[in-house]
């Protein structure tokens, strides 16, 4: 976990994702009245849980680690205990801690939807994370007490201190919000990645120290001219420059997933393995026949799994890419009960020691 950057390519050795996976564990969502999801984001496990914060419906859902629903809650509205938005949230113990922008503030409840209490924060912040003494702030798109610009605040509970990082003179001309949460459990503690940006940082009892470098060099979009673009500007260089603009990480113990945008479309991107010991890359081939991809979506690691949905209509032909011995289904789900379900199906993957 010491710093390093990495030297990487925008189009480095293509192989093919199935030929990577050890094994794999999946898990069917359970589709009830109550549990329709359709696409899913922001996922968290735990033990025993999975646990899924939609923003757009503002709907917590709780599922068992065999995806049996358990529950969900929704606190929408104006009112004392409600939130207006759930732009972000995280779980700390026994209870659900929710980032409101709206009314600068962390509301939190408890599984099943009860108000526990709520904490003020300073600022619009952007996205918020906590551990255990106090708050992390994603400030990347506003300024802190009105003209400092820090890209990192640290809000001290409940002393109520301020500690600035990654200052700069002037916030950037091209700014482009995201629900894409800036902050991500990392073992004990949290990474921190700037929606645009090719670095991460590392959080852990109350600092920050540089983590990883994702040195694509000059075929890297935001260097030299890039930097003054305004947004409309801006956007229309990056469809035309086909270089990396936007990367989003998913950092394992052992490798990274990358997905990484090369043109306006967030739709459209690379996605690369890195092995984090040797530095080797490969970017992954998703296609599933010469006219389609697999449609994954990539969420976290979960000890040395990584950690995937999938269209349970694409499930049936990946198994045919595996040998039998590859995959396995958790107790309650099966092929023949995902396969007519509406929600994602959720895979643990395994891959293999070496990209090589």
């Amino acid at each position: 976990d010491q710093f390093t950057s990495y030297n990487l390519k925008i189009d480095p050795p293509k192989v093919k994702w199935t030929d990577l996976i050890d094994e794999i564990k999946i898990v069917g969502l359970e589709e009830t009245e109550e549990s329709l999801l359709g696409k899913i984001d922001n996922l968290t496990i735990t033990e025993s849980l999975i646990v899924y914060g939609r923003p757009g419906e503002n709907t917590m859902y709780f599922f068992d680690r065999n995806g049996k629903f358990i529950n969900k809650f929704n606190r929408k509205g104006n009112g004392p205990e409600e939130y207006t938005n759930l732009w972000g949230y995280w779980l700390d113990g026994d209870k659900v801690r929710i980032h409101d922008p709206g009314h600068k503030r962390v509301v939190d409840y408890s599984f099943t939807g009860e108000f526990l209490s709520e904490t003020a924060i300073p600022y619009l912040a952007n996205h918020v994370a906590g551990d255990d003494t106090g708050l992390w702030l994603d400030m990347t798109t506003s300024y802190a007490k009105d003209s400092i610009y820090t890209r990192l605040v640290r809000y001290e509970l409940p002393s109520k201190q301020e500690s600035y990082y990654l200052q700069k003179d002037r916030m950037s001309k091209f700014i482009l919000q995201s629900t894409l949460n800036s902050f991500k459990p990392y073992k004990q503690g949290l990474v921190f990645k700037e929606f645009l940006s090719d670095s991460v940082y590392l959080i852990q009892d109350g600092r920050y120290q540089p983590f990883v470098h994702f040195n694509f060099g000059e075929e890297y979009f935001w260097k030299g001219k890039a930097l003054s673009y305004g947004f409309q500007e801006g956007m229309a260089e990056i469809q035309r420059s086909g270089k990396v603009w936007q990367i989003s990480p998913v950092i394992g113990e052992h490798f990274v997933f990358l997905n990484c945008n090369t043109n306006s479309s967030v739709r459209t991107y690379k996605s690369y393995l890195l092995d984090r010991s040797s530095g080797n890359q490969v970017e992954l081939d998703l296609t599933k026949n010469q006219d389609e991809s697999y449609n994954i979506s990539t969420h976290l690691w979960f000890k040395d799994r990584l950690v995937v949905s999938i269209s349970p209509s694409e499930i049936g032909e990946l198994l045919e890419e595996l040998d039998t011995s590859q995959y396995s289904f958790e107790e309650g789900s099966s092929l023949t009960g995902i396969e007519p379900s509406e929600n994602p199906v959720l895979m643990w993957i395994k891959f293999k020691e070496s990209l090589n």
